[in-house]
């Protein structure tokens, strides 16, 4: 139906029906001004701040670049020999510590194991082992 001049008699009277239903009411003159007062606002306060439409879009994306870059960047190693000597592996770090001595501390502490656990921990050792 891409042309009225098709339609029969029936569909030209439902659509001329449809037509009056849904004519919008005619609008005073005053009415009709003011609707084209705002329209010519909203067109010229849209075409106004162009410059800050492209400016968002422009720093988003480029915030994306430099996360993208940041993330694709491979870590470097220090080129300084000094700032090598300093860079200190998790095995090196691990060997500095001497577990043993660490849990000597926490053992000798008087407040370690509250009372009633210090006297449990008495009832299940063996007596000889605690003297």
């Amino acid at each position: 139906m891409s042309d009225e001049r098709d339609l029969g008699r029936a569909d030209r009277a439902l659509v001329d029906a449809i037509r009056a239903d849904f004519q919008p009411e005619p609008t005073s003159p005053a009415r009709a001004a003011e609707l084209r007062r705002a329209l010519a606002e909203r067109i010229e306060r849209g075409s106004r701040p162009l410059a800050v439409r492209l400016a968002v879009p422009a720093f988003a994306a480029a915030a994306l670049a430099a996360a993208a870059l940041f993330l694709a960047t491979p870590a470097t190693t220090p080129s300084n020999p000094d700032d090598a000597a300093l860079a200190v592996s998790s095995a090196d770090s691990d060997s500095l510590v001497d577990p043993d001595a660490f849990a000597s501390e926490l053992a000798e502490r008087d407040g370690y194991l509250p009372a009633d656990y210090q006297e449990l921990a008495l009832l299940i050792d063996d007596p000889a082992t605690d003297r």
